[in-house]
Parts: structure tokens; C-alpha cells; sequence
């Protein structure tokens, strides 16, 4: 009797060894086919993402975020044969939410917003297919892929004052006497600008992801997490400012000797690493250690075929719709032809020399840039740049596009104005802009889409978007105005002169450029 009992345990225990074996197959094998149907339908979304983090240092970490998803996956490799897998239908109404925001963001050209999209369309895809039990063990894991998009650019200017500001702030506690003018720092020893690449917002993307990793295998209580991740995202701002305080301090006692070229990157990134390492020290102090990674469920998981099979022939359907309607709205349109631009301005005449400005918006189906001259005022610059249809890598609204050369203008002010022209009001953005000699120099543009006057980027991404999704023209245009000066308000009277004369004439070009 007890051989028989001995036999019949090992039978049973190769039996359910045989059973773990085919739930970690086919777990695996959903798991494999929902990340390569992701990849292919989102492929465009996610390549984009790989470009950013070959061309740019900010965001060259993005090649390493996969990698640490699939290590705290693996970490958890044992533990998810035990979860009870099973189709959560409820998930399918956010999977439909992101696909739209997916779609709208391609037809719109938001390169962020699309690749947002694709990445948290991922973990949707497991909570749908897989069921939530798997999804919350695997939470952190799949949400970790947020790092991997290139966000957080547009937080560059805002970041550049704080900076200004903690810099003077701290000048001023010293008793150094200091002038802040935008961007400019001046104090008795020289002049300094908070150029892009002192914005901090390497430091702060940086301290971000790696903070949040941090505060996921430290700690188990949600509070301590969210204090520490809080506190990852204030420190580099503050120590920012703190390094921008030293390097103007060096330069100071040095007679601006040192810390006043490629060195004082070179400071900033080892005073980065040094408040890291303090801040993963003191985080260090109320660590919340757990010997084992455990997760609450036994048996072996069941995954029902029917099921299953249902939802996965419901992802399919939609993958070939978000294919089939992302391939219409990249397609390009059937175009005539394009004329050259042509201006022609009453009461000003085009002159033979091209103005020293250097706009460039890249791609651009058609571009003008003149000089615009009359007696007694002074010369005006006119820049034109028209798409007639936007894809990756051609669209009026990019980071990449310029209205100024960076190396050599800063921005002093940006604000957006009201202007009257022929009984009717329209806005206008308004750069001031400062050079390293002293120069001072306004740039005004808008945009216009299908005789739609626009100042604000946003808007006007909603715009092309709606026409694209309508079938409208999809044809917009950038006008740019510059002018040096000395006396802002001699430079406003002409400003106000050229759109009272000449306002008629540009529209003009308009009809010309569709």
C-alpha cells in the first residue's frame, strides 16, 4: 500500500509539473503575439521614438527602459504561472479611447501624443487579453515603457527661467550686484545667458526615470513612493539652479577664466551624479526590504480557449482598422503642380539683398524669404514657408523648424498681441530676441490654414487634423515678419504702419499658395 501511494504521488507529480509546463507555454504564447501585433500595427509610432534616441542625448536613456521592463518581468518569471488568467471585456472601451487618441495624433502630426499612445496601448492589451490580475502584477513593469517616449521638451523654457531666477536669487544673497533681462545674467564680471543646455532638463528626465525605478524596489507603501518620485523631480531643479549659481560664481573668481566654455558642462554633470548619489542615500534610510518577490495566488492558471480566442480575433479586427485608417491618413493627396510664392506689397518694394535672417522651416513645399524696403523706414523682413500636405518629418508645426539661428539670438520675450487692422482683430506672436553683440531684434508671426488666421500651436495642430480627418485642404502657411531695432517704439509705429498698408497684399499670397 505504501509503494502504491509513492507511485501515485509521482505520477501526480509529473503531472502537474506537465501542467506548469503548458500554462507558461501558452501564457507565453498570448504574451509573444500580443507584443508582436503591437509592434506591427504600431511600428511607425515606435521607430520614431528610436530616431529621437539616436539623435538626441536628452533621450538617449530610451534605449535602456525596455531592457529594465523585461528584467523586472523576468524577476517576477515564476510567480506569474500562478495567476488566474481571464479575458477582462471592460478594458476594451479605453483600448478603443487610445486607439482614437492614436489615430487623431498621427492625422494631427503630435509625434508625442501618438507615441504615448502606442506605448500605453500595451498594457491595455494585457489587461483586455490576459485579464486584470496579470495586468496589476505586471503594472509597474508595462508602465515603466512611458519612459521610453521622448516627452518633456516643451517643459525647456519654463525650466531656463527658474534656473535664471534661483541663479540671480542666489547672486544676490552673495551681495554681488546682478541684472536679470530675460534670459540674461549680467554682473560686473561679464555676461551670462541660460541657454537651452543649462535648462536642466537632461538632469530632470534623468532623476525622473531613474528616481521612479528607484522608489519601485525600495519601497512598498504607495506614499513613500510617490514622496520619493516627488522629490526626483523637485531636487534636479533646485540643484540646477544651484550649479547654474556655482558656474557664475567660478567664472566670477576665476575673472572669467573657467567655468566659461565646454567645462562647466562638465561640472554640471558631476554635481549631477553627486546629488543623485545623496539622494539615493538619504531615500536609503526608510528602505522597505522584502526577501522574496510574492504574489498572492496559487494553482495553476487557467486560460480558457474560447475565450481567448474570441478576444484575440477582436484585437485583430482592430488592428486592421487602425492600419487601414492610419494608411488613409498618411496617404498623399493628388496634387497640381505648385506655383513659386509671389510678393508683392503695396507701398513697399522687394529689394535685391536678402535680409541677414535665417528662418528655416524644414521641408516646406514653398518658401520665400525678401527684404522689404521704403524711404525713411527701415527694412523689413518677410519670411513664407507653405505646406500643401504634412507627413513625418514635413509639418509647419516642429520642434525642428526655426524662425532665428539659436547660436547666435536669444530670446529675450515671447508674448502673443492684438492688433486692428481693416475694422477686424487678429493676434499676432511677437519674439523679442537679444545677440551676443547687443543687437535687438522683434520677430512677428501667424499662421493661416485655409483662410484661417491662427496664433497658437496647439490650435493649430487641432486644425490640420480636422481638415485631414474631413477630407478638407489641407494646405498652411507660415507668415514671419523681422525687424532690427533700437527704439521699441519706433519699431511698434512701423510694425503698426506695415500691417495698415500691407495687410491686403498678404492675403494675397494666400490664394496663390492653395
Amino acid at each position: 500500500m505504501q509503494q502504491a501511494v509513492v507511485m501515485n504521488t509521482g505520477n501526480d507529480s509529473q503531472s502537474a509539473s506537465f501542467r506548469w509546463q503548458r500554462a507558461e507555454f501558452r501564457l507565453l504564447t498570448v504574451f509573444v503575439l500580443l507584443l508582436v501585433g503591437w509592434s506591427l500595427v504600431f511600428g511607425q509610432s515606435l521607430w520614431s521614438m528610436v530616431v529621437i534616441w539616436e539623435r538626441s542625448e536628452t533621450f538617449a536613456h530610451g534605449f535602456m527602459i525596455p531592457l529594465i521592463s523585461l528584467w523586472l518581468i523576468w524577476r517576477l518569471r515564476h510567480e506569474l504561472v500562478t495567476v488566474p488568467l481571464a479575458p477582462c471585456w471592460p478594458a476594451f472601451v479605453p483600448l478603443l479611447g487610445l486607439s482614437a487618441i492614436w489615430l487623431i495624433a498621427l492625422a494631427t502630426g503630435v509625434q508625442v501624443a501618438h507615441q504615448m499612445a502606442a506605448v500605453l496601448i500595451l498594457p491595455m492589451l494585457v489587461l483586455l487579453v490576459l485579464g486584470w490580475r496579470l495586468a496589476w502584477s505586471l503594472a509597474f513593469p508595462l508602465l515603466y515603457l512611458v519612459f521610453c517616449v521622448p516627452f518633456g521638451e516643451e517643459l525647456i523654457p519654463l525650466l531656463q527661467q527658474i534656473t535664471a531666477k534661483i541663479t540671480v536669487f542666489a547672486l544676490q544673497l552673495t551681495g554681488i550686484p546682478v541684472f536679470l533681462s530675460g534670459l540674461f545674467i549680467e554682473i560686473p564680471t561679464g555676461n551670462f545667458e541660460v541657454a537651452v543646455a543649462c535648462s536642466g532638463i537632461r538632469y530632470l528626465i534623468a532623476s525622473f526615470a531613474i528616481g521612479t525605478l528607484y522608489a519601485y524596489l525600495t519601497y512598498q507603501k504607495i506614499s513613500r513612493r510617490l514622496l520619493f518620485v516627488l522629490a526626483s523631480l523637485l531636487v534636479p531643479i533646485l540643484a540646477n539652479g544651484i550649479r547654474a549659481y556655482l558656474i557664475v560664481m567660478i567664472a566670477h573668481l576665476s575673472d572669467m577664466k573657467y567655468a566659461t566654455g565646454a567645462d562647466h558642462l562638465i561640472y554640471g554633470w558631476f554635481f549631477f551624479g553627486l546629488v543623485m548619489m545623496l539622494m539615493f542615500w538619504v531615500g536609503n534610510f526608510w528602505r522597505e526590504d522584502i526577501a522574496t518577490v510574492r504574489l498572492s495566488f496559487a494553482g495553476t492558471p487557467s486560460l480558457q480557449q474560447k475565450n481567448t480566442s474570441l478576444v484575440m480575433l477582436s484585437v485583430g479586427l482592430l488592428e486592421v482598422g487602425l492600419i487601414i485608417g492610419a494608411h488613409r491618413l498618411q496617404a498623399e493627396p493628388a496634387l497640381a503642380p505648385a506655383d513659386k510664392l509671389v510678393v508683392q506689397l503695396p507701398a513697399w518694394q522687394v529689394s535685391e539683398i536678402k535680409p541677414a535672417w535665417e528662418p528655416d522651416y524644414q521641408n516646406a513645399d514653398r518658401a520665400s524669404l525678401v527684404l522689404l524696403d521704403r524711404p525713411d523706414l527701415l527694412p523689413i523682413g518677410l519670411y513664407v514657408a507653405n505646406y500643401r500636405f504634412e507627413k513625418q518629418g514635413k509639418e509647419l508645426i516642429n520642434q525642428t523648424n526655426q524662425l532665428y539661428n539659436p547660436d547666435i539670438w536669444s530670446p529675450a520675450e515671447t508674448k502673443t498681441i492684438t492688433q486692428s487692422i481693416d475694422s477686424s482683430d487678429y493676434r499676432f506672436n511677437i519674439t523679442e530676441l537679444r545677440s551676443q553683440a547687443g543687437t535687438k531684434r522683434r520677430v512677428i508671426h501667424w499662421y493661416q490654414l485655409d483662410q484661417q488666421h491662427a496664433t497658437d500651436p496647439v490650435m493649430v495642430k487641432l486644425l490640420q487634423g480636422w481638415n485631414k480627418l474631413r477630407g478638407g485642404n489641407q494646405n498652411s502657411t507660415l507668415f514671419a515678419l523681422m525687424l532690427d531695432y533700437d527704439d521699441p517704439a519706433m519699431a511698434d509705429q512701423q510694425l503698426h504702419l506695415f500691417f495698415r498698408t500691407s495687410w491686403s497684399g498678404l492675403q494675397k499670397i494666400v490664394p496663390a499658395v492653395n
